[in-house]
């Protein structure tokens, strides 16, 4: 008997060898496998977005309040694509910034605005030209002001900051009196990559 278990030893062998060299594979083949994430930009008024001057008197100037308005400007981009990141403040129209009941106007360079978090910057009216950002641009010719200007590299390609924005109405230098009424008007913020 033992030799029977001998000879079927190698009979059994070269049957599992011939299983094992008959197995067929296939070419291998790719499949092209890609993520992207998207650049991010974001500004968000975080503390005092609604601002208001209770009492306007003509030839003075009268801050909007109850405090600074705190912005906060995100950023997630790309260096080498983006060159730097730019805020912008405007109104829709230069004559005609906040409006009364019946359409008397308080111009945009009558608002002024400064950004205690932007170093020199003094009270500066919205008479600015608009933003051009390569194909984009930002802002209402005369009735914009650039608050601020970053340089992107690798070290602040993922970064925030956060600015007070301080605004005030500014009558004295208005020729005629201001008509009685409440004057209402939107400043538009965005900051722009490019």
């Amino acid at each position: 008997m033992g030799s029977i278990v001998l000879w079927l030893l190698p009979l059994a062998m070269a049957l599992t060898g011939s299983r094992a060299s008959a197995q067929v594979l296939s070419p291998a083949v790719g499949v092209p496998v890609s993520a992207t994430k998207a650049g991010q930009l974001t500004v968000s008024p975080t503390v005092n977005a609604t601002q208001t001057a209770p009492s306007i008197a003509d030839g003075t100037t009268t801050p909007f309040g109850p405090g600074p308005v705190g912005i906060t400007t995100q950023w997630d981009v790309k260096p080498g694509k983006v060159a730097s990141i730019r805020l912008v403040g405007y109104f829709s129209a230069a004559g005609a910034a906040l409006t009364n009941e019946v359409g008397d106007p308080i111009t945009s360079g009558e608002v002024e605005a400064q950004m205690t978090t932007v170093a020199g910057m003094t009270w500066t009216p919205f008479t600015q030209a608009p933003v051009i950002a390569g194909t984009a641009t930002v802002g209402t010719p005369g009735a914009s002001l650039l608050f601020w200007t970053v340089a992107i590299g690798g070290g602040n390609k993922q970064a925030s900051r956060v600015d007070q924005l301080s605004l005030r109405l500014n009558m004295t230098g208005r020729g005629a009196p201001l008509p009685a009424g409440t004057y209402t008007g939107t400043l538009h913020l965005r900051a722009v990559a490019f």
